[in-house]
């Protein structure tokens, strides 16, 4: 049973990294995209002036369409160890 909780735990880890990366990186996203819409500096870019500009012009995308954990799948060779437990 050890053996099952060590491998989730760095399987799920993995996918975990994958996903903050990836959360980071459209948020960055979105916020320049505004910014460069909106004429305004990144800095002060804030959840109103997303939300605005995607009435405006369509982009950046709302926050529904963020990247999710499930986008990140864990290894397969997790699944293999838990049905083998």
């Amino acid at each position: 049973m050890v053996f099952v909780r060590e491998v989730f735990e760095r399987h799920f880890s993995a996918s975990w990294a994958k996903y903050q990366e990836a959360l980071a990186v459209w948020q960055a996203d979105r916020i320049a995209t505004a910014s460069g819409l909106l004429g305004i500096p990144a800095a002060e870019v804030h959840g109103g002036h997303i939300v605005w500009c995607h009435m405006e012009h369509g982009v950046p995308p709302l926050e529904d369409e963020a990247p999710k954990i499930t986008d990140f799948p864990m290894d397969g060779r997790l699944r293999r160890a838990v049905e083998r437990w």
